[in-house]
């Protein structure tokens, strides 16, 4: 039966040890000692050393060897009972047992309660003041959270009110006027309204709300209505809304209208046909370039002569500029025939071969040339394009100024 051993220290009972971690521990003669079998403790030198020859295994063991071999006899699946070992034990004589020397009296292990309470409540202190201190540092954590949560929402309310909430409600303000406006203006007001509406950088003039998100909200679906009201405007006569509508369809990235110069030539020509300077200006353009309109140079200085007539700056400058260098067009071709000899070929790639023969013993082919005839309807004269920009220069175009300064002076 294997022995297992209590000692005692500082009133408390220390174990189980075997015999042999007993010994290691170099216990004192004096310290009490106890095992399984003993009525009470005894001082260590008292403790008989055949002890330690003695089969170590303590009834607990044996008890918890036979309740498993009952458990394994009891399982369901268990096919056979397992073969009991018996333990044979050797018995030694009990005089081994029993010390030569007359056995002390047993001394009872002191136990120092108030030592026992005094160290349960440092403990206790201790554990309380870790758990204060835990307990504060959980509540200054949570309310450093809690600060955070709220800066960090009053940051996202600034935000909101300053980036999303003020904008749109300037931006609705402003459109609500807008729309008062359309709504209340007369013919000539809507008029100017609805040229602002077609143009893509159009300016509104409010300060705090950006000319791109009213042109997107207010705008946008009102330029229907506004190229139709201006176009009504122009069938009416209008040479003023007639030449709107030559700038509508006439230059590209400036309105909410797809190019057309067919329609833009059209217009201008009824605008200038109504008085209207610029249509001249704008016309003489789309006959010079042939946008529109088939190329005419003839017809571009008569637009610009008469919107010149007019005091227009723009006719001014374009017609000093043409007598600035003159105009030269093609009136028409005649063929030149020419020889060619040793069977060169034409000259020019396209000449018509007319016929071939010789010539002294040489060789030779006739062939005919296209030649284009060009013809002056407008000669150079620098003295009337000057004249021509010192008016314009009069009225105030600048580009006219620079003209003069470079080439006069």
């Amino acid at each position: 039966m294997k022995i297992v051993y209590f000692y005692a220290k500082d009133g408390k009972k220390i174990g189980p040890l075997n015999r042999e971690q007993l010994d290691d521990l170099h216990l004192t003669p004096d310290t009490l000692v106890w095992h399984y079998g003993l009525t009470g403790w005894i001082p260590y030198k008292n403790l008989p050393k055949q002890v330690a020859k003695q089969d170590e295994s303590s009834p607990f063991d044996t008890f918890c060897a036979w309740l498993k071999s009952k458990k394994k006899e009891s399982a369901p699946k268990a096919e056979f009972k397992p073969t009991p070992v018996v333990e044979t034990v050797k018995e030694e004589p009990v005089t081994s047992i029993v010390s030569e020397t007359p056995a002390e009296p047993i001394e009872k292990p002191i136990v120092d309660h108030e030592t026992i309470v005094q160290k349960e409540q440092q403990k206790a202190a201790h554990r309380e003041k870790i758990r204060r201190g835990w307990k504060k540092f959980l509540k200054i954590f949570l309310i450093i959270i809690a600060s955070l949560c709220v800066l960090a929402g009053c940051i996202l309310a600034f935000g909101y009110i300053k980036y999303e909430y003020l904008p749109e409600k300037r931006l609705n303000e402003a459109c609500a006027e807008l729309e008062t406006k359309w709504a209340e203006a007369d013919h000539t007001d809507k008029l100017v309204m609805a040229l602002r509406i077609l143009t893509i950088d159009a300016k509104w003039g409010y300060e705090n709300v950006p000319d791109s998100k009213i042109n997107v909200q207010f705008a946008a679906p009102k330029r229907k209505a506004a190229l139709k009201l201006i176009e009504d405007d122009a069938y009416r006569g209008s040479a003023a809304s007639q030449f709107l509508m030559g700038q509508f369809y006439g230059y590209e990235d400036t309105y909410y209208v797809s190019i057309n110069y067919t329609k833009a030539a059209y217009w201008w020509r009824e605008a200038a046909l109504n008085g209207n300077a610029d249509g001249y200006g704008n016309l003489g353009w789309a006959y010079e370039n042939g946008k529109g309109v088939t190329k005419n140079m003839q017809k571009a200085i008569e637009c610009y002569r008469n919107g010149a007539e007019k005091d227009n700056t723009y006719c001014l400058y374009q017609l000093g500029r043409l007598y600035e260098n003159g105009v030269t067009v093609v009136s028409g071709y005649h063929y030149e025939q020419y020889k060619s000899y040793q069977g060169n070929g034409p000259r020019y790639s396209g000449d018509i071969f007319v016929k071939s023969g010789w010539d002294n013993w040489d060789s030779y082919e006739i062939y005919k040339h296209k030649v284009t005839d060009y013809k002056t309807i407008l000669p150079k004269d620098l003295d009337k394009a000057r004249a021509c920009w010192q008016r314009a220069a009069m009225l105030g175009d600048e580009e006219s100024k620079a003209k003069l300064q470079r080439i006069f002076e």
